[in-house]
């Protein structure tokens, strides 16, 4: 089971019938998932009570997770941009497998960064994925995510740099390369 957090503000954006759309490349990756066997589970955005790094809401999908898992799979939690702080903080209160973040906010955002969690309690095997030429404020340092791997002093992190690609988006306001298409 992968456990999905979109960046952005999060919000799912849910057409009618409750089908799934968007540009994020996690929604965008959704059928080659799929095909693999994946189950997938997509997170909206937390109640306005809550942050993405409040206990109650890493409670709260820890009991959705937990209702979709009659069968006891082995359940990951991905998260990219703003939705690693999501990720990173139901990896640190919930027990699962492996945890992915693809440019992870370790720069502050007006939602917090993925030290907002305690993230000394992230015991799962993690898989970090940063790209070269991220444009992001928040998420394109290398080295403050390899700070942040070491803080997780429970967990075996990979890190990942990744080169390439092409850059699809016209960066509506902000560079390019920090868009969901780039």
């Amino acid at each position: 089971i992968l456990v999905m957090f979109i960046g952005g503000d999060g919000n799912l954006n849910l057409e009618q019938r409750g089908s799934l759309s968007g540009v994020n490349v996690l929604i965008r990756m959704r059928p080659a998932l799929e095909a693999a066997g994946m189950k997938l589970l997509y997170v909206d955005i937390p109640d306005r009570q809550f942050s993405r790094s409040d206990a109650e809401y890493a409670r709260s999908v820890g009991k959705m997770i937990e209702q979709e898992n009659s069968e006891k799979l082995p359940v990951l939690v991905a998260g990219i941009s703003r939705g690693s702080i999501s990720a990173a903080n139901v990896a640190s209160r919930v027990s699962v497998s492996g945890m992915i973040l693809l440019s992870a906010v370790t720069g502050r955002t007006y939602d917090g960064t993925v030290r907002d969690a305690p993230i000394a309690d992230i015991s799962a095997p993690s898989l970090l994925l940063i790209h070269n030429q991220d444009a992001c404020l928040s998420s394109r340092s290398e080295s403050a995510l390899r700070s942040f791997a070491r803080e997780m002093k429970k967990s075996s992190s990979t890190i990942v740099v990744l080169e390439g690609g092409r850059d699809e988006s016209s960066g509506a306001g902000r560079e390019a390369a920090c868009d969901p298409k780039s």
